[in-house]
C-alpha cells in the first residue's frame, strides 16, 4: 500500500460516521437493488481520483474483486479491525444483515467519537500548562539568568547565597541538558498511551484503579457490549453469544483481545448469560446491570441497555474528570508560576546584598 493510500485513509476517519449512515440509508432505500460494489462504482465516477471518497471507492473496489467480494477485507485500513469483524460475519448472512449491522455500526461510531471529543477537551488545556511551563522554564538560563549575570556581574561567588547558587546551578544545567525534558515528556506520554492497548499482566489491575487506565478501561466494556449487541441483533442471523464473542477476537489490541479470551474461557467453563462477563472488564455493579437487563429481555437487548448505561456512566466521569483536570492544572501552573518568581525575588535579593558587601 501506497503513502497517499495510508494518509487518506487516516483522513477518512472524520467521515466515518457519516458515510456508515449513507451507506446503510442506501442500501435499505434501494432493498438490495443496489450493491456496494455499484455504489463504489458511482462515488469513483463522482469524486475522481482526487479526492478522499473517490480515491478510496477505487481501492475498496480493486480489493473486492481480489478477495471475492469480502467487503471487510477491502475495508482494511480504513476502520477498526472489530468493526470489519462484524461486518465480515453479517456480509456472510446476506445484504439485509450487512445494511442491519451498517446502521448499528453508524450509532456506534458518532456516539464513540462524541465521547472522544470528550476526552480532547479534557486534556488540551493540561498540555497547553505543560506548554507554557516549559517555556517559562527555558527563560531562566536564556533570559533571566544571562541578566542577573551581567547586572550583578562584579559579585564574586564567594557571595553567592543558596538560592543564587542554586539558580545558576539550575540555568547550567538546563542550558546543556534541557533539550531533554520535552523528549522525556513525549516519552512518558507515548509510553502511557501504549500501555492502555497493550500492557498485559497482574499489575494491569492495580493501574486500573487509576486514571487512565480505569476510563478506557468502562470504554472498552462498553465498545465490547456494543460490538456483541450488533452481532446478537441481526434478525437474519441468530448467533450465540459464544459465537459472537469469538468472532470479535480477531483483534489489534492486544488488551482487549485477552479481555475476551478470559470471556471466552469463563463460556468454556461453563458460565452462560451474563456472568460470563465478570472477568474484571466490566465493575461488578454493572455486571449486576447485565444480569438484571438479561431478566427482562434477551441478551441482544440487554448488551445495548448496559453499553448505554456504560456511555453515560463514563460522560459523568468526564465532566467530573474535566473540573479535577482543570483545577489542577491552573493550580499547578500558577504555584509553579509563583515559586519561580520567588526564587528569582530571593536570589536577586542575595546578589543585592552581595553588590554592597563588595564595596564594604
Amino acid at each position: 500500500m501506497g503513502v497517499r493510500a495510508i494518509c487518506l485513509q487516516w483522513r477518512f476517519r472524520a467521515y466515518r460516521v457519516k458515510y456508515l449512515h449513507y451507506l446503510s440509508s442506501l442500501l435499505k432505500q434501494t432493498d438490495g437493488k443496489q450493491t456496494v460494489k455499484d455504489i463504489f462504482k458511482k462515488d469513483v465516477n463522482r469524486y475522481g481520483h482526487r479526492h478522499v471518497r473517490g480515491y478510496l471507492s477505487a481501492l475498496w473496489l480493486s480489493r473486492l474483486a481480489r478477495y471475492g467480494g469480502d467487503l471487510a477485507a477491502a475495508w482494511q485500513g480504513s476502520f477498526s479491525k472489530d468493526t470489519l469483524q462484524v461486518v465480515r460475519v453479517s456480509q456472510r448472512y446476506g445484504a439485509r444483515s450487512l445494511t442491519q449491522a451498517l446502521t448499528h455500526l453508524a450509532e456506534f461510531h458518532e456516539r464513540r467519537d462524541q465521547l472522544k471529543k470528550q476526552i480532547i477537551s479534557i486534556l488540551w488545556p493540561a498540555f497547553v500548562a505543560i506548554i507554557v511551563l516549559f517555556a517559562v522554564f527555558f527563560l531562566i538560563p536564556f533570559v533571566t539568568v544571562p541578566e542577573l549575570q551581567r547586572v550583578f556581574s562584579l559579585v564574586p561567588e564567594s557571595y553567592y547565597g543558596k538560592y543564587t547558587s542554586v539558580l545558576y546551578t539550575t540555568a547550567q544545567w538546563l542550558r546543556k541538558y534541557g533539550w531533554l525534558l520535552p523528549f522525556v515528556l513525549l516519552l512518558f506520554v507515548i509510553s502511557v498511551w501504549l500501555s492502555l492497548s497493550r500492557f498485559i499482566g497482574p499489575f494491569r489491575k492495580y493501574l486500573e484503579k487509576i486514571e487512565p487506565w480505569r476510563s478506557y478501561r468502562l470504554l472498552a466494556g462498553y465498545r465490547l457490549l456494543y460490538m456483541v449487541h450488533i452481532l446478537l441483533s441481526l434478525t437474519h442471523l441468530r448467533l450465540p453469544l459464544k459465537d459472537a464473542v469469538v468472532a470479535l477476537m480477531d483483534s489489534t489490541n492486544p488488551w482487549f483481545r485477552s479481555q475476551i479470551v478470559l470471556i471466552h474461557n469463563r463460556m468454556m467453563q461453563g458460565y452462560v448469560g451474563a456472568s460470563s462477563f465478570s472477568v474484571g472488564l466490566l465493575d461488578e455493579q454493572d455486571v449486576w446491570f447485565l444480569s438484571d437487563m438479561a431478566q427482562g429481555s434477551d441478551i441482544a437487548q440487554a448488551c445495548q441497555k448496559t453499553a448505554t448505561h456504560l456511555s453515560k456512566r463514563f460522560e459523568q466521569r468526564l465532566v467530573v474528570l474535566s473540573a479535577v483536570v482543570r483545577w489542577v492544572v491552573l493550580l499547578l501552573g500558577v504555584m509553579t508560576l509563583l515559586g519561580i518568581l520567588f526564587w528569582h525575588y530571593q536570589a536577586f535579593e542575595e546578589l543585592r546584598m552581595g553588590l554592597m558587601n563588595t564595596y564594604i
